[in-house]
């Protein structure tokens, strides 16, 4: 399990703080990366506070309007003050990956209403890579407090949530796109269950009936990330499974996932995820 919080005001009895002198705050934000699905939160009575959660990789589930959901990677859920909050790993077999935030002042209602956000739901945003390294430089400046930490986190906060506006936007603009242009998904399932083997820009399109170009950027507006991209990120998730609950090699992980150099999948390995393959399992061990 990997987890790292700050807290701007302490969290007594889930009760977050309620300014009314602030336009926007952020009371707290985190990230946890665990396999464990015995880590439920339920807070019935919610807290005074907003309560934005990004699922970057793994299943979770998301109790919305009454209704507990799946909420695969990419989704976005979001709980208003007061609101029932129930949200936890979905199940054992996949690693989850969350980013979250705590937040109020004055401003918070109108700045999730600009980004047609203003109702507590689960949004199926789609998986993003700039979102990471925001959550992680608004946890960064809570955490060392240097001036102006606060003006610079609720800044932050603010590009997070027009960015997953932005994307929800676009996602409404696809699915208006009519015929052969819908078929995106059918490239995603086949990325997904031939991640393994050598996949091109060319055999996807076809898939799709539409030209390299024009595949390309439908491909990138739906999920952040070039068809190479995409398909990198996805191998790297399933190299951390095998490293986490597997006693394969590195070699043989990566074969598996679609690496034919080891070397190459090390260096990749450590460029996205910031440590070796080893080292990474290592971790996982120790718990």
């Amino acid at each position: 399990m990997k987890f790292r919080a700050a807290f701007q005001f302490p969290d007594i009895e889930d009760g977050g703080h309620a300014s009314r002198e602030e336009m926007l705050v952020v009371n707290s934000a985190g990230y946890e990366e665990t396999d464990d699905p015995g880590g439920t939160m339920h807070r019935k009575k919610g807290r005074k506070d907003y309560y934005l959660a990004y699922n970057h990789s793994g299943r979770m589930k998301v109790k919305t309007g009454g209704i507990i959901r799946e909420a695969a990677a990419g989704s976005v859920f979001l709980y208003k003050p007061y609101e029932e909050q129930y949200y936890g790993q979905y199940d054992k077999n996949c690693l989850m990956a969350n980013y979250w935030v705590h937040f109020t002042g004055y401003g918070a209602a109108d700045l999730l209403m600009k980004a047609g956000m203003q109702e507590g739901a689960l949004y199926e945003a789609g998986i993003f890579q700039e979102l990471p390294p925001l959550f992680d430089a608004m946890i960064s400046e809570i955490a060392d407090r240097k001036p102006h930490y606060a003006e610079i986190s609720a800044s932050i906060l603010q590009q997070i949530v027009y960015l997953i506006s932005q994307r929800l936007t676009l996602n409404e603009q696809l699915l208006r796109i009519q015929g052969k242009e819908m078929l995106l998904s059918e490239s995603l399932h086949f990325l997904q269950k031939h991640y393994m083997k050598p996949v091109t820009v060319r055999e996807l399109a076809d898939l799709c009936g539409l030209s390299v170009s024009r595949f390309a950027v439908l491909f990138k507006a739906y999920t952040g990330q070039s068809p190479k991209q995409y398909l990198i990120w996805f191998r790297l998730q399933k190299a951390k499974e095998f490293l986490a609950a597997s006693a394969l090699n590195i070699r043989q992980i990566s074969a598996l996932t679609g690496f034919d150099d080891q070397l190459y999948f090390s260096r990749v390995f450590r460029k996205f995820e910031g440590t070796t393959p080893t080292l990474y399992r290592e971790m996982k061990k120790q718990g």
